[in-house]
């Protein structure tokens, strides 16, 4: 993790509901 407060914070909610949506969405 790097000192960056902002933009990686965001991102990696992003990343986190992103992923989430994808396998709730794909359901085997």
């Amino acid at each position: 993790m790097s000192g960056s407060t902002g933009e990686r914070s965001f991102a990696d909610i992003i990343t986190s509901i992103r992923y989430w949506v994808i396998h709730s969405i794909t359901i085997p």
